[in-house]
């Protein structure tokens, strides 16, 4: 008989001898299982029982075990179809990188940066082809299956789709090479190519209708769901409206008559505002389901919150955490510094804050400075009167910077919401890395440290975004009434989310085209989508007051960036449109390109020869191109054509710039398009990632995706902190003006032995904003200058003054003068020779200035030389 203490194969062993095994000797039994599940091709089985005399042992199958961190697993990983995919997706990858590296090696417009576009090029179309053939590689055999499942009729609804497909592809290309043809055959070319394309779309309208057609049968065969759900259809709103409903119907119309009375000659008081603001909330109970409760909804949110294991997302929540402290920390790093000077639009913006803030001012639309939405300076005029603030450049950045990171958590929401389904932790996933890239983005950073009012264009985009997404998807009424009240908050904030509401009625469309429903379901979305318009309307309806008033101010900007500064009438304008299509042509080129080679020339928008995404978010966002275009071919989802519909729309808006081609493209007027072009460069990071998972083992991939994420995101970050504060804040640096210099000697003048009102500017061409010296120094609304010529005008004119700048002759004169300006020293040696001069050297030499001051003379002096020189 064999010795009963002989060491038995471990697939014999019952759990509870396994388990005492692996605790007398755990290394060797751990071993004992590696070796077993690599060298046994049938499961492990273990015995449940002791087997009982006369009774078969019973036995199961093993779970599959951890797969163990080692060569012999690595290798075994790499044999698998997943793992090819990972190698074709890393050179995807790979070449991405090298091409968009390659594009920026040639600086410049030159024949060298064309030679590295050219070959820059080359490589990101095929890292874009690369992935593309992964992805239908990981799809081939489910391709293979559809087609040996569809009849005859349907493989040949199949092949026109893709006939057509391959016309509107070729309709694009043509479409490319027109905005580089030459000028007197390129709007030809390209009004042909659009020609081609639109008719590839109106012919594939009754094929989608009949593949949609096709599969529900085939779907109602089966008993399963192939097409995505748009949610039950909502009762019409003539069924069980209650008393209360229309009593708070008829109170939200009587509040929005008086606003739109009281907010007539393009002003608004505090009170009228404050119905305004009711009036929306009113205009939203009114138009909510019938069956629609808040309490109910709040419960169940509630409950859910209950039910998530905090525990379980520890990991998202420290991500989280991570992307925000990352996100604050690149744009409020040495706020006060980069940008260190004001300039002419942060010098308007504060001084319309502080009018506001004094009720001097209670504009609904700002008029000047070419017309603004006025959101950004009224919350600007409710942050400079908190205590500690105050109306300075300090502050507005600030502001700027609070807004831009608030955007940053609603990115994230975005895109949980956008790929939300039946992977919610894939969704986090995803949500994460779309956010982070935006915390880490050199675009978003430079437009949200400006102190300007483009920092709300990212973020009301992004938040309409997330309801208009979520209604999109599930067409809830309350959805779709808050897109709307967001959608009419960001056009009070910039003007280029004006082309937002095409996104929304395109995405509706397709929506109504892509999903088949009744007649009844179809009514309900239409319903849905008026009752957006129409809140909308009244939460915009202040600023709709003065678009009726003053059509012309209100689209001031966007017609004179069409047409220029002369005024042209319709006619005039049709032709000029006409005459300038190359021109415009070639601006849709150079927008296009501000991914990877083109860049902004504005000054506080932009480094030279940078464009608007660092070399690794502009690679992925050439892989998420290819991404989405597989998604969209495969998910018959509308939410998936939000995002390139807001890419094309928004960037084609800097293309509109037909008179300022210079203008183009144009960082600012883009801004809208910072959550779409983020979403499709995530996409690609979350499929690598996901692919890394499951080609490894588990422990290998989980590692191998921190890795690489973390690599992507640190070289992105690095590049573009490098960027903001090196060559971007060298650039603003050498060509802003020394206000804060100048505004610290005219507080220290007016501290001393002078006053200002004793002090002056003599204007010089393309030189200070008196009114920013004035802000430097604390002396808001001061704004003291002019011409040489005019210093005895201007003295005058001193004495005059009824407020608190006005000239006391009992104390010093003080003179700001430019290096540059000859004549404006010598005058003033000539006119008040008792004055010295002291120099103000500047880094940059063009930027040095000169302070004349000259000791009082006393008001029977100043007199007797204002006598003098009449």
């Amino acid at each position: 008989m064999p010795e009963q203490n002989a060491p038995r194969p471990i697939e014999d062993l019952t759990l509870s001898e396994l388990a005492a095994q692996f605790a007398g000797a755990p290394k060797h039994t751990w071993r004992q299982l590696q070796r077993a599940h690599r060298d046994q091709s049938a499961p492990v089985t273990i015995a449940v029982a002791p087997a009982a005399p006369g009774v078969a042992s019973r036995t199961i199958a093993s779970p599959r075990l951890p797969e163990p961190f080692s060569i012999q697993a690595l290798r075994s990983a790499l044999g698998r179809p997943e793992a090819i995919q990972v190698l074709i997706c890393s050179a995807a990858i790979l070449c991405a990188l090298a091409g968009s590296l390659a594009i920026r090696g040639g600086g410049g417009d030159t024949q060298a940066s064309q030679t590295a576009m050219a070959g820059g090029g080359a490589l990101l179309w095929l890292g874009f082809g690369l992935w593309l053939s992964a992805d239908i590689l990981e799809r081939w055999a489910n391709l293979k299956t559809r087609w040996q499942d569809c009849d005859r009729r349907g493989r040949l609804l199949w092949l026109l789709r893709l006939a057509l497909g391959l016309v509107a592809v070729g309709a694009l290309y043509a479409f490319a090479q027109s905005m580089t043809a030459p000028a007197e055959v390129a709007v030809d070319r390209a009004l042909a190519a659009l020609g081609t394309f639109l008719a590839a779309g109106l012919l594939w309208l009754p094929l989608e209708f009949a593949v949609g057609r096709s599969r529900l049968r085939k779907a109602d065969a089966s008993g399963e769901r192939n097409v995505v759900s748009l949610g039950p259809a909502r009762r019409m709103p003539w069924h069980g409206v209650s008393r209360f409903r229309m009593g708070v119907l008829a109170l939200a119309a009587l509040s929005s008559i008086i606003v739109w009375e009281r907010a007539a000659g393009n002003r608004i008081e505090p009170p009228v505002l404050l119905l305004w603001l009711a009036s929306i909330a009113l205009w939203g109970v009114a138009l909510l389901p019938a069956r629609w409760n808040c309490f109910e909804r709040a419960s169940a949110w509630i409950d859910m919150c209950r039910r998530v294991s905090w525990r379980e997302r520890r990991w998202q929540l420290a991500a989280f955490a991570l992307v925000m402290l990352l996100g604050a920390h690149f744009r409020l790093e040495r706020l006060d510094e980069v940008l260190p000077e004001l300039y002419s639009d942060l010098v308007i913006n504060i001084i319309d804050a502080y009018r506001v803030h004094t009720g001097a001012d209670q504009r609904v639309f700002l008029a000047n400075n070419g017309g603004r939405e006025p959101m950004h300076v009224y919350l600007y005029a409710l942050l400079g009167s908190q205590p500690g603030l105050g109306f300075s450049r300090y502050s507005l950045n600030l502001l700027a910077a609070l807004e831009s990171i608030l955007t940053l958590p609603i990115m994230v929401w975005l895109g949980v919401v956008v790929m939300g389904g039946r992977r919610p932790k894939e969704a986090w996933r995803y949500g994460l890395l779309a956010g982070a890239l935006v915390a880490v983005s050199f675009w978003h950073v430079a437009l949200g440290r400006q102190g300007l009012r483009v920092a709300l264009s990212p973020l009301f985009t992004t938040l309409s975004a997330v309801f208009f997404v979520r209604a999109l998807r599930g067409n809830g009424r309350a959805d779709f009434l808050l897109a709307g009240i967001t959608l009419a908050f960001g056009l009070s904030s910039y003007k280029a989310i004006r082309a937002l509401p095409l996104v929304y009625v395109a995405c509706v469309g397709i929506a109504l085209i892509l999903r088949r429903h009744s007649w009844r379901r179809r009514a309900s979305v239409a319903l849905n989508l008026a009752a957006l318009a129409f809140i909308a309307c009244m939460a915009f309806l202040p600023m709709l007051r003065f678009w009726h008033e003053d059509p012309d101010m209100f689209t001031l900007r966007m017609t004179t960036r069409m047409y220029g500064d002369s005024a042209l009438n319709e006619a005039d304008r049709s032709l000029r449109f006409r005459e300038d299509g190359a021109t415009l042509l070639s601006n849709l080129r150079n927008a296009l390109l501000m991914f990877h080679s083109s860049y902004d020339r504005a000054l506080v928008s932009s480094a030279p020869d940078e464009p608007a995404l660092d070399p690794v978010s502009s690679a992925f966002f050439t892989l998420g191109l290819a991404a989405w275009l597989s998604l969209l071919l495969r998910k018959r989802d509308p939410v998936f054509w939000f995002a390139p519909l807001l890419l094309a729309v928004m960037v084609g808006i800097a293309a509109l710039a037909i008179a300022y081609p210079i203008e183009a493209p144009s960082y600012q007027r883009s801004s809208a398009a910072i959550p779409a072009a983020y979403l499709i460069a995530a996409l690609p990071m979350a499929l690598y990632s996901r692919k890394l998972r499951r080609a490894l083992p588990r422990r290998a991939g989980t590692g191998a995706v921190l890795v690489f994420i973390g690599a992507a995101l640190l070289a992105a970050y690095q590049y573009n902190h490098q960027l903001y504060f090196g060559p971007y804040a060298r650039h603003f640096a050498d060509y802003a003006q020394p206000h804060s210099v100048a505004g610290r000697v005219l507080r220290g003048f007016a501290n001393s032995d002078g006053a200002y009102g004793n002090a002056f500017v003599i204007n010089s061409a393309h030189w200070w904003d008196n009114r920013a010296v004035g802000i430097e120094a604390g002396a808001m609304l001061w704004d003291s200058g002019g011409d040489i010529r005019a210093v005895p005008s201007m003295l005058r004119g001193g004495l005059l003054r009824a407020e608190q700048y006005r000239l006391d002759p009992e104390r010093d004169l003080l003179f700001f003068y430019s290096s540059q300006n000859s004549e404006a020293a010598a005058r003033l040696q000539a006119l008040l020779p008792q004055g010295r001069a002291q120099e103000f050297p500047q880094e940059n030499p063009y930027r040095t200035f000169f302070a004349y001051r000259v000791p009082a003379l006393g008001e029977a002096g100043l007199n007797a030389w204002l006598a003098r020189h009449e």
